[in-house]
């Protein structure tokens, strides 16, 4: 089992169903992408040579979702920062003087949010689709709505947490499916 971090926004996105996808940042330096499955091979930027991708992750490997939190709750279980809600005193209880963990930290117990990946491949930032966008967990916001909406919100973001990628820069696209915890154990032993 291997984790992989998410904001709150996609946090919330992936409990509500609306994210089934997420794209990372390809950090080998490429120049030309030659070919995908069943292995990725690339011109490497810094000599002539043919290099293959190693992904992050692969198709069956079951990730469990780091994200902030807190074990402050009346009950003693954790609280997840995705759920605090907006409105001041509802559930105040709960996270009152709450000391929030950022999700680098958070121990694989913490974890509520298990994912199998069912696909991995790589693409650059422009060649994402309007339904891929969507799949990401980004929906219609008038704020980015010239064209393609959810694709532009994608595009900003991913801009905004990699300030130098471009257009053309790579992405892992790994797919992914939620499942429960007792089958992420099950697969994993």
């Amino acid at each position: 089992m291997k984790p992989i971090l998410f904001n709150q926004e996609m946090v919330k996105a992936i409990l509500e169903g609306r994210k089934t996808v997420t794209r990372r940042l390809v950090k080998q330096k490429i120049t030309q992408f030659l070919s995908g499955k069943p292995k990725i091979w690339v011109k490497n930027k810094y000599s002539s040579k043919t290099d293959e991708l190693k992904p992050p992750y692969q198709s069956g490997d079951i990730l469990y979702v780091r994200e902030t939190w807190c074990n402050k709750t009346k009950n003693g279980k954790y609280a997840y920062k995705a759920d605090k809600p907006e409105k001041p005193g509802f559930l105040q209880a709960c996270y009152e003087d709450a000391k929030w963990h950022p999700s680098i930290h958070m121990p694989k117990e913490a974890a509520r949010i298990f994912l199998k990946v069912v696909d991995v491949r790589v693409e650059k930032v422009k060649d994402i689709t309007e339904k891929e966008a969507i799949k990401e967990g980004f929906i219609d916001d008038a704020e980015y709505c010239v064209g393609n909406c959810a694709r532009g919100h994608f595009i900003n973001t991913i801009k905004e947490i990699y300030p130098e990628a471009t257009e053309d820069t790579y992405l892992w696209v790994i797919e992914f499916e939620r499942i429960s915890k007792e089958e992420a154990y099950d697969r994993s032993n």
